[in-house]
């Protein structure tokens, strides 16, 4: 077996003769220590084939020309062949070598920081915070450490009750869960509360103060709704004391204001022309890249827009990586003056106050009632109207 083996590897060639001196040829090397074996006769092609070691067929040449007959190599086999045709193919082994060592070398980094969980801290913050820890994307697998990793993260917020961090392959998850800390208690000092603005009490129901005012009332900016003073009676209903507190209370004033928006009639408006030209630049720490057809040229364009798209590259997976690719877009505009018709402008004044009432909203005014009416005053559009709200009053004195 072991004979085989070394046989192999030293490399094997098939071998074909013409039949009519075959058997003399093969006689004579026997006679000189060259061994062929698996030889047999080919019918057809009249030929015999047969099987020689590599170093054997170089020792052939004494025999060839005594009989004149060339033996002639049909196939090679063994390691010997492998390794010379391995050879002329070095490129190919060499990345077939690469890529394997690549393989190996980035499946033991972790290549991305998954974070769930998280709801007063953002996902940056926290990346930022692991970067400090030398926790980042592309790091050895092998240095991290589950148990410190929650730790740290533990005693950097303690807002955060419970934290779990598993590493999965290629990627490092970070789940947390988030308690709602106890606000503490703020002293609120005496004061009155009083009217935020002009208008008439909807309802008034006072918790801790005297009332000052009745449900109908017309009231004034700044007038005093609830005062924050108690009357400590005594056993013949005389006041012994008086207490200064801070008035508490539902108190809700319903109020007009008259609100106004004007619209210029004539304006230039924007059209695109259909020129553009893309710019993109490839950004690698403080190196930037340009990249843009040089035959289109900004200097033609008299106005135009710039639309920015891209970001980093890879943003799941490291701070580190400061790699970002951006596009920029420049389109040609050209401005032409035109006019607004009563529609149009109807339309934007009726969006523009949607937009007020929104934000009346967002103060906490409710039941917001009002319909605009927008008239042509010489140069402009006018929009008018007088708003009926309700809000809850919390301004103190």
């Amino acid at each position: 077996m072991v004979h085989r083996i070394l046989t192999w590897c030293g490399g094997i060639v098939l071998v074909c003769l013409p039949g009519r001196e075959a058997d003399r040829f093969i006689n004579i090397c026997r006679a000189k220590g060259i061994i062929w074996w698996g030889v047999r006769w080919d019918a057809e092609e009249k030929l015999v084939y047969g099987y020689l070691r590599r170093c054997d067929y170089f020792r052939l040449r004494s025999v060839v020309q005594k009989t004149g007959i060339f033996p002639v190599v049909k196939k090679r086999i063994g390691g010997y062949f492998l390794i010379r045709r391995g050879l002329k193919r070095s490129s190919f082994w060499c990345g077939i070598a690469v890529l394997l060592f690549l393989m190996f070398f980035l499946a033991g980094r972790i290549w991305g920081i998954e974070i769930s969980g998280e709801s007063q801290h953002s996902r940056e913050s926290i990346l930022r915070y692991l970067e400090t820890k030398d926790i980042y994307g592309g790091m050895s697998g092998k240095k991290v450490v589950c148990s410190r990793i929650e730790a740290e993260i533990r005693k950097k917020y303690p807002d955060i009750g419970w934290v779990s961090v598993e590493k999965s392959g290629s990627k490092l998850y970070v789940r947390m869960d988030e308690m709602i800390m106890q606000q503490e208690k703020v002293k609120k000092e005496p004061g009155d509360l009083v009217a935020e603005s002009k208008g008439r009490v909807l309802r008034i129901v006072t918790k801790e103060g005297t009332a000052k005012v009745r449900a109908g009332d017309d009231v004034k900016k700044g007038q005093t709704l609830i005062k924050g003073k108690l009357k400590i009676m005594g056993d013949n209903d005389e006041v012994v004391a008086k207490k200064r507190v801070r008035a508490d209370g539902i108190v809700v004033l319903q109020c007009v204001e008259n609100y106004k928006d004007s619209l210029p009639v004539k304006y230039k408006k924007r059209e695109y022309t259909g020129r553009k030209r893309d710019i993109y630049k490839l950004q690698c720490g403080s190196r930037n890249l340009f990249v843009y057809n040089p035959l289109k040229s900004l200097e033609s364009y008299e106005k135009y827009d710039i639309i920015r798209e891209g970001g980093r590259l890879c943003p799941f997976l490291s701070l580190r990586f400061p790699v970002c690719l951006w596009k920029k877009t420049f389109r040609e505009i050209r401005e032409k003056k035109t006019e607004y018709s009563h529609k149009e402008a109807e339309e934007i004044l009726q969006k523009r106050y949607i937009y007020y009432c929104q934000k009346m909203k967002e103060k906490e005014c409710f039941d917001i009632a009002g319909k605009l009416s927008v008239t042509k005053k010489g140069e402009n559009f006018v929009g008018e109207t007088e708003i009926v709200y309700s809000k809850k009053q919390t301004k103190y004195k």
